[in-house]
């Protein structure tokens, strides 16, 4: 194993070269994790790991497999009777050392999990369990990421995060392709993971190198898992592509979803159309805040015939309170479509709330985006529901007068 830096602090386009890091070496934290900022916690650096008692037999077992340890970073509350091992952060070598992994992982104590993963082959990867892992990040190619997932055993896991980029060799245009890897297609069981809520991805390259890949077909792994409650999709460099039949797999298979982000600085040419909303709110009945890398509004599918063809057959408005896209497109439909799609989409969501940023934003031509003219037919929507409302109470108040 190789020791490894925080990436958050390094950001997505300055990953830390851990080249130089000599192996055989593990970082542990002692105590809460980094992320937790609790009151009255005292550090302390350069604690030996077999110099706490608790740990002496789980730093032989480290040395009997030639894997040595860095010195310890201890954080603790004064008069706290034991000191508990809650986070770890290593770099696999091989699959050779998942003897260790799996003995780190066996720690009771252990909640947060930080692994740099390596190339593996096409052999599955051995079991491992995590019964009392709630937070694992992980950062490699995406193939390996899906692998080791299916190997994975981890019942109290709450929160996955996945820092990842694409072998230059794998070709996703189809899951029928005979060129993509085999990891893609690996189904991940949803009772490995029965308490996975949060789930978030990020690309971490420097160019891009996503071309016309659909998004369903690269998180395919991801699908089985319908638990999921808050999914986040970033890509920095490369191009999303979310077409109407992505749209409709992912309301299908996360039923349960309340925050649903997939953004990106650039999208493909291929987008899904406006009518595409209906899956989402036909399946997804609990979805709060949607982001979506970009929508089609100049075809003919509209809102409203979506939402017919998929009906939910319930009688309750649907929650949805924030919907915006990443790349706001401007001049693709008439401003009065636009206002008209407005309409339709306060129709479907009649919670939503205005999008400031996108109301403000102007293109490179400063004319208002499809975005800004969209929420003009909205918001006049939501006006008239207002003043037909105030007539309703009106007449039903003048009809009572009457009657006595």
């Amino acid at each position: 194993m190789q020791a490894l830096g925080h990436y958050s602090e390094a950001g997505p386009k300055h990953r830390p070269n851990t080249s130089t890091v000599p192996d055989g070496t593990l970082i542990l934290t002692v105590g809460p994790p980094q992320s937790h900022n609790e009151k009255g916690l005292i550090s302390l650096r350069n604690v030996l790991l077999e110099n706490i008692p608790h740990f002496r037999s789980f730093a032989a077992a480290l040395a009997a497999t030639s894997v040595s340890h860095k010195p310890v970073g201890v954080r603790y509350l004064p008069g706290c009777p034991t000191l508990d091992l809650s986070h770890a952060e290593c770099k696999l070598r091989d699959v050779t050392v998942f003897p260790v992994l799996s003995s780190l992982l066996t720690v009771s104590t252990l909640a947060s999990l930080q692994l740099e993963l390596p190339l593996f082959g096409a052999e599955s990867l051995p079991a491992l369990t995590a019964p009392s892992l709630t937070s694992l990040t992980l950062q490699g190619e995406l193939p390996c990421t899906y692998q080791f997932l299916a190997a994975l055993y981890a019942p109290a896991l709450g929160t996955l995060g996945i820092h990842f980029h694409r072998n230059q060799w794998d070709k996703l245009d189809t899951l029928d392709d005979p060129m993509r890897d085999r990891a893609y297609t690996l189904p991940l069981l949803s009772r490995s993971f029965p308490a996975l809520r949060t789930l978030k991805m990020e690309e971490r390259e420097l160019r891009p190198r996503w071309s016309d890949v659909s998004l369903t077909c690269a998180l395919f792994p991801l699908l089985c898992i319908p638990t999921l409650e808050d999914v986040e999709v970033r890509f920095d460099a490369s191009p999303l592509w979310v077409g109407d039949g992505d749209v409709a797999q992912l309301a299908a298979s996360w039923p349960y979803v309340r925050r649903l982000v997939l953004t990106c600085t650039n999208t493909a040419n291929r987008c899904a159309s406006f009518g595409a909303l209906g899956h989402l709110a036909a399946g997804c009945r609990d979805l709060r805040e949607l982001v979506l890398p970009r929508l089609r509004l100049d075809d003919s599918d509209t809102l409203a015939r979506a939402g017919s063809q998929t009906s939910t057959g319930s009688s309750t408005a649907h929650p949805l309170r924030s919907l915006s896209v990443a790349c706001p497109t401007s001049g693709t439909a008439s401003g009065d479509r636009c206002v008209a799609l407005g309409r339709e989409l306060d129709a479907l969501f009649p919670h939503l709330e205005p999008d400031m940023q996108t109301l403000s934003a102007k293109s490179a031509d400063g004319h208002p985006s499809d975005w800004y003219m969209l929420w003009l037919g909205v918001q006049s929507a939501k006006i008239a529901r207002t003043t037909r409302s105030a007539q309703q109470r009106l007449h039903s108040g003048h009809h009572r007068t009457s009657c006595l």
